[in-house]
This record gives structure tokens, C-alpha cells and sequence, in this order.
């Protein structure tokens, strides 16, 4: 049985592990999915403007030169 102080001061083990690309699956795709969420946030607060055309130049060259897929990107349209 454990002591309960070392039970509370214990580190939760992380269970957000790496996962193999699934077929037709980019390895880029979480990271563009999230930049074009942020910077759909971003360019509704007009002062704001600068820093999400940096977003989305960021993840237009993600598109063009890392590995997305076709999937993700019709997604991301459609957020």
C-alpha cells in the first residue's frame, strides 16, 4: 500500500505519446490544423491583424513544404 504523501506527490506519467501517421495521414497535419484554428481566432480582433497574417503565412509554408494531407486541409477550411 502507499504512503499517502508519496501517493499525492507522485508525477503522473504523461499518456500523450507519439502515434505513427496513419494512411493517407501527413505528419504535419496536427501542427497546420492548429495554426489555421489560431489564426481563424486571430483575424476576427482587428488589432490583431499583423501577427495572424504571420500565422497563416507560417503554416502556408507548412502546407507547401511539410507533409499535409489533403484531408487535413479540406478540415481546416471547413474550422
Amino acid at each position: 500500500m502507499k504512503n499517502l504523501n508519496n501517493f499525492l506527490t507522485e508525477k503522473k506519467k504523461a499518456n500523450s505519446k507519439t502515434r505513427p501517421a496513419k494512411k493517407k495521414e501527413g505528419k504535419d497535419d496536427k501542427k497546420y490544423f492548429e495554426l489555421i484554428g489560431k489564426y481563424k481566432q486571430m483575424r476576427k480582433n482587428s488589432s490583431k491583424r499583423k501577427e495572424a497574417n504571420a500565422i497563416l503565412k507560417e503554416a502556408m509554408e507548412l502546407a507547401r513544404d511539410g507533409n499535409v494531407s489533403a484531408k487535413c486541409k479540406l478540415g481546416a477550411a471547413y474550422l
